[in-house]
């Protein structure tokens, strides 16, 4: 993913751009591994409805900028 979002020369190349989009899709991807880990395989692999700043059990807002920095890196 790091490498396609570096070499797409458009307007949309800009670290602001990458960090949103990076934020919003890794919290989408924690969300659906979560949501299918619980339904699918009755496995809980994490829960977030102790800490701070959780959107719902699956995400927590602090780690989405964790996914926004890893993909600007």
């Amino acid at each position: 993913m790091f490498i396609y979002l570096m070499t797409v020369k458009n307007h949309w190349n800009h670290l602001g751009y990458i960090f949103l989009k990076c934020t919003f899709l890794g919290a989408a991807f924690e969300f659906f591994c979560g949501y299918l880990g619980e339904h699918l395989l009755e496995v809980t692999f994490w829960d977030y409805s102790g800490r701070p700043f959780h959107i719902g059990k699956y995400i927590n807002a602090p780690f989405c900028l964790v996914w926004g920095l890893i993909g600007v890196i």
